[in-house]
């Protein structure tokens, strides 16, 4: 910090006036270092300094007491948020106007008695400007105890509409990987599935929103994809690399590994799925893993298996961290517009409607999501919910005490003679993945129900996966032997898989005995005949029919080109 001599020689001769005004003083000296070593050696007598402090109003000495606590410094935009800030005037401005005789802000009248000077430099992690009291004189100054807010929460009583945390997304995740095992769909250009495969996923889930858009289930895509779970290989969604490793792993571990995801993730930009707000792309940017991760140390401050007042919660975070998500304190140069308005939400001013729509939304859908809190309601079907409480499972991602979470033992698959296979809620998770791949889903609910078809088998045969192999497969995760009669049916399906082979092919037929020879020796079209089947017809090589017909062309030959029904 600089000393007092050093900021008053970057005043003008205005400025130094109205310092000296302010304080009562008379000055003597003609030119402007005469004017400022008298000054400064009149504000540093202890006499003075005694005077300045009781002519402070409560308010005014408040500011400056919340500026020693910290220091002597600050960041500028904290002080001016709280105590308001200085006007900036022209040197003529400065002597019409006179604004030392009536300060409009606590921090303009202490920066009118020389008490606080403007600067710029860095803070932790900010660099930008800074107010502060000139070193030599901070040290006339009394010591002020650093203050900081608590941060408390209001506990309310059960409400009357709950929308319990649990495990629904890890589920739902299994779902997905084993729907994705069977079909493997191919995205569009956009990278979206196709509204057919929303349909069937979302009969599948225990949660159907049925839309890729925004939502949980776009959420879910987002963890998943994230953690290596799924991935898109040219232009198909399928199962990733570590989905063995999550489904084999524990379901606290599932969630935990779900949980990481988020945590480390930015490209999910929980700002930008806010429905009340429009967030413009003019070049400004966000940290969600910042607004997340002080999400997260504020409800590890909060009690678990309690209900707490959200509107409490959103107020002790703006009471403690109101910058959790803007680490330099800029509310002007982000683009959000109020969606139902479209008024810009810039200024300190529209906290509420950004900073604490961020916090019920973190709250009321990832948070949610994720299990880690359950959702309280006053009235059925109203959209934010009015109280949260941190379940078990949250308290255990989010490091606080909980009680530990026991897995009930694995139970096995169960092969009936009618060819049903019934899942448990114990069954292995990575054998419910394999079953998928060859029987289809009938029901899901607690017990969920299989059947093998013929079909199914058919899928199982195309993968080059044998009959044997899958009936080995069901014998251990059932634990028994598999019913004679499932037995026998795969194996009649097994055997009769491949009986007939259907080909798609082209082919070229000429007139005359006579061309073909002719084709056959010409070594520009030989390389695309592929198997005579008669002295006038040949098939013509997979997907090189539109080649030929244009060669045909260049060679003088005029051929009538028919392909699935259509004639050239």
């Amino acid at each position: 910090m600089k000393e007092l001599r050093e900021c008053l020689t970057s005043y003008g001769l205005g400025m130094l006036e109205a310092i000296a005004q302010s304080n009562g003083l008379r000055l003597g000296g003609i030119t402007k270092e005469e004017i400022v070593s008298e000054l400064a050696r009149e504000l540093l007598r202890p006499e003075a300094v005694s005077r300045m402090l009781a002519s402070l109003s409560p308010r005014e000495r408040e500011a400056l007491d919340r500026l020693l606590a910290e220091g002597g410094k600050m960041k500028a935009y904290l002080l001016v948020r709280e105590y308001g800030g200085i006007r900036t005037f022209g040197p003529g401005g400065l002597s019409r106007a006179q604004p030392w005789l009536a300060p409009a802000t606590a921090t303009e009248r202490l920066y009118f008695l020389g008490l606080l000077a403007r600067g710029y430099g860095t803070l932790g992690d900010y660099s930008g400007e800074i107010l502060f009291v000139p070193k030599d004189l901070l040290a006339l100054l009394p010591a002020a105890q650093k203050r900081s807010p608590l941060f408390w929460v209001s506990t309310v009583p059960a409400p009357a509409f709950v929308r319990e945390g649990d495990f629904s997304l890890v589920k739902d995740l299994f779902s997905l990987l084993g729907y994705l095992r069977r079909w493997r769909p191919a995205l569009d250009r956009e990278g979206r599935l196709p509204a057919a495969d929303i349909r069937r996923l979302s009969q599948r889930m225990l949660v159907d929103e049925g839309s890729e858009e925004g939502g949980r289930f776009a959420f879910l895509r987002f963890l998943a994809e994230g953690s290596g779970l799924i991935e898109v290989k040219e232009g198909v969604l399928e199962v990733g690399p570590r989905a063995r490793e999550w489904l084999h792993a524990s379901m606290l571990e599932r969630v935990e590994a779900l949980w990481a995801g988020w945590r480390q993730e930015a490209r999910w930009n929980e700002l930008w799925q806010i429905p009340s707000l429009h967030c413009e792309p003019t070049g400004w940017q966000n940290n969600p893993l910042l607004a997340r991760r002080q999400m997260v140390e504020h409800l590890r401050q909060c009690p678990t298996l309690q209900w707490v007042s959200l509107v409490s919660f959103v107020q002790a975070v703006k009471r403690v961290d109101p910058d959790f998500q803007r680490p330099n304190g800029d509310y002007n140069s982000w683009y959000i517009r109020e969606a139902e308005s479209g008024r810009y939400l810039s200024g300190f001013e529209n906290w509420e409607h950004v900073e604490g729509a961020l916090i019920v939304h973190i709250i009321a859908r990832p948070l949610h999501w994720l299990g880690a809190v359950s959702l309280g309601y006053e009235q059925e079907g109203q959209e934010r919910p009015d109280a949260f409480l941190i379940t078990n499972l949250g308290a255990a991602c989010l490091g606080l005490p909980h009680q530990e979470i026991v897995e009930l033992p694995r139970r096995p698959l169960v092969v009936q003679d009618n060819l049903q296979v019934l899942a448990p809620p114990e069954a292995d998770p990575y054998d419910c993945f394999l079953l998928e791949g060859f029987a289809e889903l009938e029901r899901r609910d607690m017990t969920c129900v299989y059947r093998i078809t013929q079909d199914s088998v058919m899928r199982l045969l195309r993968r080059g996966v044998g009959v044997e192999r899958a009936l080995a497969f069901l014998e251990r995760a059932s634990q028994a032997p598999v019913p004679q009669n499932v037995a026998r049916a795969m194996r009649e399906w097994g055997e009769r898989y491949g009986e007939i082979t259907l080909h798609r092919a082209v082919l070229i037929e000429v007139r005359e005995e006579r061309l073909m020879e002719e084709l056959r020796a010409s070594s520009e079209i030989a390389p695309y005949l592929e198997e005579f089947i008669s002295p006038t017809i040949a098939r013509v090589k997979e997907g090189r029919w539109a080649e030929l017909v244009e060669l045909l062309r260049r060679l003088g030959y005029l051929p009538m080109a028919e392909v699935s029904g259509v004639r050239e």
